[in-house]
């Protein structure tokens, strides 16, 4: 029963890491030209140097942040909705909300709200603190704003792999192991190669 989900997760995962290793060898030009180039995208990435290992931060930065969000939540979520309460019912009526919302509309959803005139949050922020703090304007805020925007996005998809391993039992005892394993495959596929 679990090799069907552990399929679709290969098939997922790995094509797209395959094809992304192929691209980091291509050159497209704005016409969409693509010819083969080679190591010259690496060489060109190193010697850029400060401007390479300053992405290379940001991004391991971005997939560990989410790696350690997803896991726990998503799997705390799943032993929520296994048991029978009220709460897990509303669990399962809500936790396919971000693949409901196009990315597009989310995306600009979080946009509004934190608009320094008229959001939300930039609103409580500002009653809070009683000054402007615009989160988009500052590198490393808006990192956590993109890291806590793209958990909430990839959140369905990683309670759905713990769900499953949540309902299983090997001899009475949670796959908490199989689940450490398989769930940090899924926000890994955020890392990108030149």
């Amino acid at each position: 029963m679990i090799l069907p989900s552990l399929i679709l997760l290969v098939v997922f995962l790995l094509f797209p890491v395959l094809t992304g290793f192929a691209m980091a060898f291509q050159r497209t030009s704005l016409s969409g030209v693509t010819r083969f180039a080679g190591f010259d995208n690496y060489i060109q990435l190193f010697r850029e140097g400060s401007r390479f290992f300053t992405n290379l931060r940001v991004s391991l930065t971005y997939v560990i942040c989410n790696i350690l969000l997803v896991i726990p939540m998503s799997y705390g979520t799943a032993l929520l909705i296994t048991r029978k309460s009220r709460m897990a019912r509303f669990f399962r009526s809500i936790y396919l909300l971000p693949w409901i919302i196009a990315p597009v509309v989310s995306t600009m959803m979080v946009r509004t709200m934190l608009n320094g005139d008229v959001g939300l949050i930039q609103f409580i922020i500002r009653a809070i603190t009683h000054r402007e703090n615009l989160l988009l304007t500052r590198a490393n805020t808006a990192l956590m704003v993109m890291i806590f925007h793209s958990f909430w996005r990839s959140f369905p998809i990683a309670l759905i792999a713990a769900f499953s391993l949540a309902r299983f039992s090997f001899k009475g005892r949670e796959p908490m192991a199989m689940s450490l394993l398989i769930l940090p495959m899924l926000p890994a596929t955020a890392v990108l190669v030149p």
